[in-house]
């Protein structure tokens, strides 16, 4: 698989998140054992995903899935972006990757925005929105037209509904499709090399050029 890779890009608060100036490319803000903590728990996030049985097909299906395993919605953000993920690829006739360590800012949920909130997950089903989440000039979703969102955890919304990107949170009423439309993504390039123990790239990780055996978890959670 040949992918892009992610660059470094200014991330702008918008919504509930709050920044006090540019996010760029993490540095030193996790180290490799942090980097498995959040590996972990993204596992976890998976299992509450799989809870719901309709998303087993649609991760099946899906192109990679970028897991967020604890949102952050408040005002005490300053500096930092909303949260800390990993995004994973899918080949339909393949295992899954190993995890690229990303963020995500400028998204806005429902709920305490004094609070952290539940996971967050933003499933990939086309080529198209695969290659916005690599792409090397860097990625905001407010700037790609075209791109479909589906939010699943909307009331009246179906997991089936097509779309580019299919958000699935435990929030009742979770994102408006035009909250996530602001959603701005960094690469964390300091935790993949933390947690690779070698300089690489996101590309270089989603083709299979670095592992770590303590992934695996994660990627036996989701349905190949």
């Amino acid at each position: 698989m040949t992918r892009s890779l992610l660059l470094p890009i200014a991330a702008l608060a918008i919504g509930g998140f709050v920044c006090a100036g540019p996010v760029r490319a993490q540095s030193g803000a996790m180290n490799g054992e942090g980097g498995q903590q959040l590996v972990d728990h993204a596992a976890q996030t998976v299992l509450t995903i799989m809870a719901d049985a309709r998303f087993e097909t649609i991760l099946k299906q899906a192109k990679g899935v970028f897991i967020v395993p604890e949102m952050v919605n408040g005002s005490f953000l300053v500096g930092g972006p909303g949260g800390q993920g990993v995004l994973l690829t899918h080949d339909s006739d393949g295992p899954w990757s190993e995890p690229v360590f990303l963020s995500i800012g400028g998204v806005s949920i429902d709920g305490p925005r004094d609070a952290r909130t539940a996971p967050v997950a933003m499933i990939l089903m086309t080529e198209k929105a695969l290659t916005e989440f690599t792409r090397g000039s860097g990625f905001s979703l407010n700037g790609r037209d075209g791109l479909t969102i589906v939010n699943a955890s909307a009331p009246g919304h179906s997991p089936a509904a097509r779309g580019d990107i299919i958000v699935w949170s435990v929030q009742p009423a979770g994102f408006a499709a035009a909250d996530i439309s602001k959603a701005e993504i960094i690469q964390n390039t300091a935790e993949d090399v933390a947690y690779y123990r070698k300089q690489v790239n996101a590309r270089q990780i989603l083709e299979g050029h670095a592992t770590n055996p303590q992934a695996e978890k994660l990627k036996s959670e989701l349905p190949g």
